[in-house]
């Protein structure tokens, strides 16, 4: 039984699909200190330019003695080189337009201080009561215990949550990377008035996606909800996307498409496919490299359940990638402690911890299984999703309540680590260049170490033996499941750039409508359309073979514009539109069929957001003969194609490519469902061919994973194709299938570049 308490505590959590909800108003208003700022953008581009050159020429300068190792170590490596256009005397024109603000730190230190305070009050008042109390913010004004504790010139006296730390494992390099996160977006907020945001992307399954319960009630928007308002006294835009999809693993497809699904500017990428990738580490490991070759080199929060072979992968990525990962385990700590609905009284258990566990199991049986859920309150039918293995709401709380709490853990020590280097505001601005300038040289360590183990596996580098020393590297070669021994394909999936197109849903291409190469303008008051995204054709639409940008339903974007309006960019001073040719779709380009999830259908639940994971396809059967796949569109180029780890930065000449096919539900696959081993078994006699240039036929694959493949050249049966990227055509490919009435059921197509 809810009550009227909790009703109002949770109030957050009935997130209604309609703009003009209460609540989806005061999110947008909220965000509307973050909207594009013209000014700012252009003074943050001249600044990251300056930084650039900066960057590059000391570089350059160091590097042509010797080079640094990933660990910091000097060695000898091979160099790079660099490409930068801005002149000098522009440089200081631009060095001198920057202004930076005086800030007082101890200002925003207080101001922060009395917002944990509040988190704590509402936590305890509304919520946990005192159980989660040696992991809140405590004002020690009241108490004899003053050990660990920070004061200011307000008198306010912090105790700092140390359990926090044990409750999420990590290592102290991974710790000083989040902090410096923080400070940059702190700084760069504060003294260059950017619009600063940190984002938080949860990748996962089911349970993640909060099937079951209401889209508002996943422990991603409870994050949001917990850290939101201390991000925003420091004037930092916080946002929590749940990206969950359903009986979804890690890899390949959702690993190879982390920009594309997941967006090109991650501060943390949750990885929570425990479920579904089982106990075997070699998604982890994908998952892991794509994230290092992500332009934002996000810190990666792993959900291991305690195990110590996910463990190890996660960490293993400190020496494997150069970049960070924290894990989380909370059982242990946690569980022991909430009182059992079964022996306390209930009169005495606050709200969000009645009947969340009984007889010492959580969320099982007896009134803890009733009371799992509460979307009855919102829904007259009972929603899909509602079984043993996924979490209620209750557990999302606590689970989003301990993440946020130990986000912010960080986030002030953060900012007591900048109060404690005692710098004056002009000293800042240098401070803050030498954080970026950190990333920077981070990210081109790992470059540096990639291109270097791709020349060691270069089996013409080594046949024509270049006189050339090409240094060690601690990259190991990766081994995918089943392929461990194929080299090539190792190499191409775990290292080189890859543009996917994708019809899953969430994702951010498809919120943005990047994967129709059109004009999507975000958050227009004055367009009634500016929540919307290209949703897909039905299955009678697509046989019709109508035009599926005139003929397409419209589908809500849950977030409301904000997953991609932090990201639009403009393309040769056209200010009214992303692209060249948006709006621009032939009938002889691949089409989206929309495939409703189990909950989309239902009726009767208030207007209530429920699941917004939805497995769309690309459809291809016989009749699209004359269709052609053009990859990638305009819109993947400018958004997609920061990677490119080309030796020596030749001109992009090489590609490969993969098909992913639609994950079925329990392995129950359509009748009319091609299957990866009928290519197999009929490669002698292939009653399906891929057709490049309209000449080349093309019949061998390679199966990656369950379900995807990636096709061979007939002419060296190599994985390699010749594709020349200085010309900006997209590589083309059409589709001959002979048999009637079956279809490619394709979720992603995957193209490697470099």
């Amino acid at each position: 039984m809810i009550t009227t308490t909790t009703k109002n505590a949770m109030k957050y959590k009935a997130l209604p699909t309609s703009n003009k909800s209460n609540d989806q108003v005061s999110r947008s208003s909220s965000s509307s200190s973050s909207s594009f700022r013209p000014l700012k953008y252009c003074i943050s581009i001249i600044f990251s330019l300056c930084l650039v050159y900066v960057i590059t020429i000391i570089a350059k300068d160091e590097q042509e003695q010797e080079d640094i190792n990933m660990d910091g170590t000097k060695k000898g490596i091979i160099h790079l080189g660099s490409v930068d256009t801005v002149q000098e005397e522009e440089l200081v024109e631009a060095v001198a337009a920057i202004k930076p603000k005086k800030i007082n730190i101890l200002e925003y230190k207080k101001e922060l201080e009395l917002s944990l305070l509040r988190l704590t009050k509402q936590i305890q008042l509304f919520e946990y009561g005192t159980y989660l109390d040696d992991l809140l913010f405590q004002n020690l004004e009241d108490s004899a215990n003053n050990d660990n504790t920070n004061t200011n010139s307000s008198g306010i006296s912090i105790k700092m949550p140390e359990l926090l730390d044990k409750m999420y494992p990590s290592s102290i390099k991974a710790k000083e990377r989040l902090i410096r996160r923080y400070q940059i977006k702190f700084l760069q907020s504060n003294l260059l008035s950017n619009d600063s945001v940190f984002t938080w992307s949860t990748a996962g399954h089911s349970a993640s996606a909060a099937h079951g319960n209401l889209f508002n009630e996943s422990y991603t928007s409870l994050i949001e909800d917990t850290v939101k308002d201390s991000f925003g006294v420091l004037n930092i835009d916080f946002h929590a996307y749940n990206y969950g999809m359903g009986g979804m693993s890690s890899s390949p497809e959702l690993s190879l498409c982390e920009e594309s699904v997941y967006g090109p500017d991650i501060d943390i990428l949750n990885w929570d496919f425990g479920m579904t990738d089982g106990r075997k580490t070699h998604g982890i490991n994908l998952f892991g490299h794509r994230a290092a070759l992500h332009p934002t080199r996000p810190i990666l929060f792993g959900f291991t359940g305690g195990n110590t072979g996910r463990n190890n992968a996660f960490f293993n990525f400190e020496n494997q990638a150069n970049i960070s990962s924290i894990v989380f385990e909370r059982e242990n700590l946690i569980t022991d402690r909430l009182p059992d609905s079964d022996k306390v009284d209930a009169d005495i258990i606050p709200p969000a911890l009645l009947y969340y566990k009984c007889s010492g199991k959580i969320e099982s049986s007896g009134n803890c299984g009733a009371n799992k859920y509460d979307t009855s309150r919102f829904c007259q039918e009972k929603i899909k999703g509602q079984v043993g293995w996924h979490p209620g709401w209750k557990d999302h709380m606590l689970k989003g309540r301990l993440i946020g709490l130990y986000l912010l853990h960080i986030l002030y020590q953060s900012i007591i680590n900048l109060v404690n280097h005692n710098m004056q505001s002009h000293e800042l601005p240098s401070y803050l260049e030498q954080l970026i300038n950190e990333e920077y040289i981070e990210k081109e360590y790992y470059k540096q170490h990639v291109t270097n183990f791709i020349l060691q596996n270069d089996e013409k580098v080594n046949n024509n033996n270049s006189t050339t020393s090409i240094p060690p590297t601690p990259l190991a070669m990766p081994m995918f499941e089943k392929i461990e021994n194929n080299k090539d394909i190792n190499i191409v999936m775990h290292f080189r750039n890859a543009i996917c197109r994708t019809a899953l849903i969430p994702s951010h291409t498809r919120y943005n409508d990047i994967v129709f190469n059109r004009q999507y303008q975000h958050n227009d008051p004055k367009n009634e359309d500016s929540f919307l995204y290209t949703q897909g054709l039905s299955n009678a639409e697509y046989l019709k073979k109508v035009n599926p940008l005139l003929h397409s339903n419209k589908g809500n974007d849950p977030y409301n514009g904000l997953v991609g309006k932090h990201y639009y960019k403009n393309q040769k001073n056209n200010d009214n539109a992303h692209y060249y040719n948006n709006n621009v779709i032939k009938n002889d380009t691949l089409s989206i069929v929309h495939q409703e999830n189990d909950n989309s259908k239902l009726k009767n639940c208030n207007n209530i957001q429920l699941d917004v994971d939805y497995k769309d396809i690309f459809f291809i059967g016989k009749n699209d003969i004359n269709t052609t796949l053009q990859i990638p569109n305009e819109a993947e180029l400018q958004y997609y194609t920061h990677n490119n780890y080309n030796i020596q930065n030749e001109q992009i000449s090489k590609c490969s490519i993969m098909f992913v096919l639609y994950t079925c539900p329990w392995h129950k696959c359509p009748k009319d469902y091609i299957t990866i081993e009928s290519l197999i078994a009929n490669k002698n006699n292939p009653r399906i061919r891929f057709i490049l240039d309209n000449e080349i036929i093309l019949t061998n694959v390679d199966p990656i994973g369950g379900n995807a493949f990636m096709l061979r050249n007939n002419i060296d049966d190599s994985i390699y194709f010749d594709y020349d990227g200085s010309k900006d055509k997209p590589f083309e490919l059409k589709f001959d299938i002979e048999d009637v009435g079956m279809y490619f059921y394709m979720t992603s197509i995957i193209f490697f570049q470099w």
